[in-house]
């Protein structure tokens, strides 16, 4: 879940473990979104099963190889 840091109280409620991503000063158990900056991983590997690329009409909607 991705919230503003004045709204993650709202969500201290709900259950579930999930990845819980802070726009904003980030609480404690909560990732700050800025630190995506900071990673430095480099270009994911093509699963030998995926469809072309051509496929997906956006980019960010690929699934994980896993999901084939």
């Amino acid at each position: 879940m991705i919230a503003n840091a004045a709204d993650t109280v709202k969500f201290a409620s709900v259950p579930g473990e999930y990845t819980r991503i802070c726009v904003g000063d980030a609480p404690a158990e909560w990732a700050a979104y800025r630190d995506a900056y900071a990673l430095t991983a480099g270009p994911a590997a093509q699963c030998p099963s995926s469809p072309a690329p051509w496929a997906f009409p956006f980019p960010e909607s690929r699934w994980c190889c896993s999901t084939w």
